[in-house]
């Protein structure tokens, strides 16, 4: 018979081919005699398939790493790779020695000799787990496979058993064995993968006596339900179904079924790459090194820095189709490594006749994001490519390899060789501000959910973006704070880079498991991180793998990536969109037309016409006057503002029309306006009604009903809500919705303001609207619900970067503001989140404000060094200076200034933190006095710097 590749597929789901000269042979019971030392340590699962398509493997591969990562022992296998005896004496003995039997059922499953003889042998041990994969346990009754009923069977069917040389009898009972299965029975399909997977690690933690595995997977579906979408699913979404097939054609097109058109594919990338190879043959000779770089081919691809194309010619060499995407080690690659090298954890001091070529590591060069490794990773095909070890080479030889790396690079373009589209798993949504890219990659993650373990919602804009990616350690229990180092170097003190780095390397390597993920890089502001600089690439894990990447953003092009870029809707979509279920005359269709194109067809605007008219007794005529009617304001737009509406006076002065519906009243529409205006400072993130209730309280433009919220709001802070505050945050959270101004969350009683609505309401609202929401946030923000509308507040208040300062708080607001929040937030973001740097410039500039507020007290106390230093309140009268506030804001300071010094301790920055320490302990020592125990508990720490200094 023909040589096969064996293709070991361990507890990582990674399969290394091992070419050998013996023919296949039928499977072999375990070994005559075993060493004792050889005996298989015991696996709790053994998942038995065949077949290769794109979607059993993913699915395999995903139910083994939740398995394990419930700390159960897995073993998968495709027996019908393997092509010597001695893999299938490995797989015969895990089969024997397992606990349970996970077989999944597909249409090739009794073609195939291994798969029936699995079930056998787990119906005989009674610990079959049949899991049906796009097949219903209805379809498998061994009359309608051999008679081709049904549609399934009408091509597949007839008598399968012959294709294997099997036995009749045996095959029979084998599915006469499923029928009869009725309690451990699964059923996995396009529509319920992530239940089906739910189910089976429920179902076998349970039968394994593990009855927490099945709890905590209840509490984990419990959360991920409540907390996985931002938004709900827009129940008026229309259009957008060819851009949705071309969004997973562009994440899957790694995962196509190769069953399908696996050899046309084969043969046409190999033209591609024989293409290339001539090219390069065609180079002048003038241009090659003489005697480094030869006329072969393979000479070629070492001698050079290696090319995509390169890597495909290696690829199709070994025959093999399954991407050369590179991925860090697992567990399970080291377990196949021992496999080949007779080492095995399971099975120790096996024979040594098997192969002992392992996969090796290498140094490759990521395609993806341009950047060169800096660690030694593998490559999936388990082959070793290196560089050459050629010696000294002059300037001009690597001057000319970089143009020939630069020409190979053009030539793969040119002929139209995608490797992104080859790997797939990223894609990306572009277009302008308000074309519905948020809304359609809500739709596709609510239609897609059951495919990946968890959907995680990233918000992309460029100041909250890193605190955003570090948010997902909550959701997949990960711990990424400073205390939180593991490992040979534990107790080492790293630098700032090395934590903050492996805070987001601990993230990405979980996303670049086995368990499928969703990440959704929402509003994508800049490739580039507003606070270091560093690249997005460095966030998301590489393509190709389980986990797909989806970004949306305004910018053309986000990392190389080939966008998918939206267009405007159709007529008759835009028409769907504006009338909803109502029915209108031919007059009334002719002014949605007006409407539309007065809009510039932006989708935006449309949904917030197809709102007001189903929530408002309003014809489209009417609607339509009254837009025409609203006065335009002079404003001065900026840069960021001039795209979506100073090129769109028309939604600008529709967003009016919305504005004066809620004020054509008092009591909760009154409200509802000022929580519009001061919602447009908030961070764009899902805000509370009762905090932004509370900042509109703080609105200064005054009335009766206003006035009496306040008192509420007063009393409700003090004491209670009373049923009276909630009945209008509720009543003014619905009109929100219901004018179209900010859409529901998932989360009850929140609220999310659109970037278009947030722009035009900081415009309208002016300073004051942003002074009211650093008020609300000051009197009733907690860091652990509302940090990042804490940061916003920080933000406005402090001035990062160039930005001014645009709220000024009196003095004793500061303090409360800083020793309330501020230092609290600080703190978090060190040690929960490893945000060092971030956290150190928030505390520099809270001791700048606070350093300043002292230097506006000097300078209305002209006098103050000529006095003796005594804190009692002045007797002039003309003086305007508290000096227990005073008092106050120099403590504050000294207690920042002790903080930023332990922080600094913890990244090693000695010198620097050994200063700063010295100025808070000569604070202290004037203001308390030597032996306070703050004073105290300064100078031990300023011991530790000067300690760990010495020692450095």
């Amino acid at each position: 018979k023909l040589l096969q590749p064996v293709s070991l597929v361990s507890s990582a789901g990674s399969s290394a081919p091992l070419h050998t000269s013996r023919p296949l042979l039928p499977v072999a019971a375990t070994s005559a005699s075993p060493s004792s030392s050889g005996r298989p340590r015991s696996c709790d699962v053994y998942i038995g398939l065949h077949g290769q398509s794109s979607s059993l493997s993913r699915f395999s591969k995903w139910l083994r790493a939740e398995l394990e990562l419930q700390g159960i022992a897995c073993f998968a296998a495709d027996r019908a790779r393997y092509s010597d005896v001695r893999s299938h004496d490995i797989a015969q003995r895990i089969i024997s020695s397992c606990t349970f039997g996970v077989v999944l059922i597909t249409k090739r499953t009794f073609r195939n000799l291994y798969s029936v003889e699995e079930i056998r042998i787990f119906l005989q041990r009674k610990n079959l787990v049949p899991l049906f994969f796009d097949l219903a346990p209805s379809d498998c009754l061994a009359r309608d496979i051999v008679e081709r009923r049904g549609e399934v069977w009408e091509k597949d069917g007839g008598e399968l058993w012959r294709i294997f040389d099997g036995e009749e009898r045996e095959w029979i009972e084998a599915l006469d064995g499923l029928a009869r299965i009725e309690e451990w029975k699964l059923e996995a399909y396009n529509g319920n993968w992530r239940n089906c997977i739910l189910k089976a690690v429920s179902l076998l933690g349970t039968r394994l006596g593990r009855r927490s595995v099945a709890e905590r997977e209840r509490v984990r579906k419990e959360r991920v339900e409540g907390e996985e979408f931002p938004f709900p699913r827009n129940p008026n979404f229309v259009g957008r179904e060819r851009e949705l097939k071309a969004l997973e054609g562009m994440l899957f097109a790694s995962n196509e079924d190769p069953e399908a058109g696996r050899d046309a594919e084969i043969e046409r990338l190999r033209e591609h790459s024989r293409s290339y190879i001539r090219s390069v043959d065609r180079w002048p000779k003038s241009s090659r090194h003489s005697g480094s770089f030869r006329h072969s081919t393979r000479d070629v691809v070492v001698s050079r820095r290696r090319s995509d194309a390169d890597r495909w010619q290696r690829h199709f060499d070994d025959g093999a189709l399954q991407g050369f995407t590179a991925r860090r080690r697992s567990d399970a690659d080291r377990w196949r490594d021992s496999l080949g090298n007779g080492e095995d954890q399971f099975f120790s001091k096996l024979d040594a006749g098997g192969s002992s070529s392992g996969p090796k590591r290498r140094k490759d060069k990521d395609f993806l994001h341009g950047l060169e490794a800096d660690t030694e990773i593998e490559v999936s095909r388990g082959r070793s490519i290196q560089r050459s070890r050629s010696g000294y080479r002059s300037r001009h030889y690597q001057r000319t390899a970089r143009h020939r790396q630069a020409r190979a690079l053009r030539e793969i373009r040119s002929a139209d060789i995608d490797p992104l589209v080859f790997d797939g798993g990223i894609a990306c949504v572009s277009g302008a501000s308000g074309i519905g890219k948020t809304e359609m990659v809500l739709e596709y993650a609510h239609r897609f959910s059951q495919w990946y373990r968890m959907v995680l919602w990233v918000g992309g804009e460029a100041r909250y973006l890193r605190q955003n990616y570090l948010n997902l350690s909550l959701f997949l229990g990960l711990d990424v704070g400073t205390e939180s180092q593991v490992g040979p170097e534990q107790g080492r003190i790293r630098t700032f880079d090395e934590q903050e780095m492996e805070a987001y390397q601990r993230v990405k390597r979980e996303l670049q498991r086995d368990v499928p993920y969703l990440l959704i890089i929402d509003n994508l502001e800049s490739e580039r991180d507003w606070w270091d600089g560093r690249e997005i690439s460095e966030l998301i894990p590489r393509a190709g793998g389980a986990t797909h990447v989806i970004f949306t953003t305004r910018l053309p092009r986000v990392m190389n990536l080939d966008s998918l870029n939206l267009s405007y809707l159709s007529g008759v979509e835009a028409l769907s969109l504006m009338k909803g279920k109502r029915e209108f005359s031919s007059q009334e269709l002719d002014a949605l037309k007006a409407i539309e194109e007065k809009l510039g067809r932006l989708p935006y605007g449309l949904g917030i016409i197809g709102t007001l008219l189903s929530e408002l007794p309003i014809m489209p005529s009417e609607l339509l006057e009254k837009i025409e009617k609203s006065l335009m304001r002079e404003w001065t737009w900026g840069a960021r503002e001039e795209a979506t509406l100073k090129n769109n006076p028309y939604l600008v002065k529709l967003l009016g029309v919305c504005l004066s519906f809620l004020d054509q009243t008092e009591g909760s529409k009154d409200l509802s306006k000022r929580m519009a205006l001061v919602g447009g400072w908030f961070a764009p993130f899902p805000i509370p009604l009762s905090l932004l209730a509370l900042a509109a309280s703080k609105y200064p433009e005054g009335s009766g009903s206003l006035k009496a919220l306040r008192s509420i709001c007063g009393a409700a802070f003090c004491c209670c809500a009373s049923s009276q505050t909630k009945r209008w945050e509720a009543e003014a959270g619905v009109l929100l919705l219901k004018y179209g101004l900010a859409r529901g969350c998932t989360r009850q009683g929140w609220v999310n303001f659109h970037e278009i609505v947030q722009l035009y309401s900081r415009k309208r609202g002016g300073v004051q609207a942003a002074k009211a929401m650093v008020q609300g946030v000051r009197k009733r923000g907690a860091i652990s619900l509302h940090s990042e509308h804490f940061w916003a507040a920080c933000f406005l208040v402090f001035g990062f970067g160039n930005d001014p300062v645009i709220v000024e708080l009196k003095v004793v607001e500061m303090l409360s503001f800083i020793r309330r929040g501020v230092l609290q937030l600080a703190i978090r973001s060190f040690t929960s989140f490893s945000r060092c740097y971030a956290a150190l410039e928030l505390l520099r500039l809270c001791t700048n404000a606070l350093e300043d507020v002292e230097k506006s007290f000097v300078s209305q106390v002209q006098d103050w060094w000529d006095r003796s230093f005594c804190w009692k309140r002045s007797k002039y009268a003309g003086q305007q200076v508290d000096e227990y506030v005073w008092q106050d804001v120099t403590l504050l300071k000294a207690l920042l200034l002790e903080t930023r010094a332990k922080l600094m301790l913890k990244g090693g920055q000695f010198d620097a933190g050994e200063e700063i320490c010295r100025t808070c302990i000569s604070i202290r020592t004037v203001m308390l006095g030597q032996d306070h125990p703050d004073t105290l508990s300064a100078q031990e720490t300023l011991a530790k710097l000067v300690r760990y200094r010495t020692n450095a």
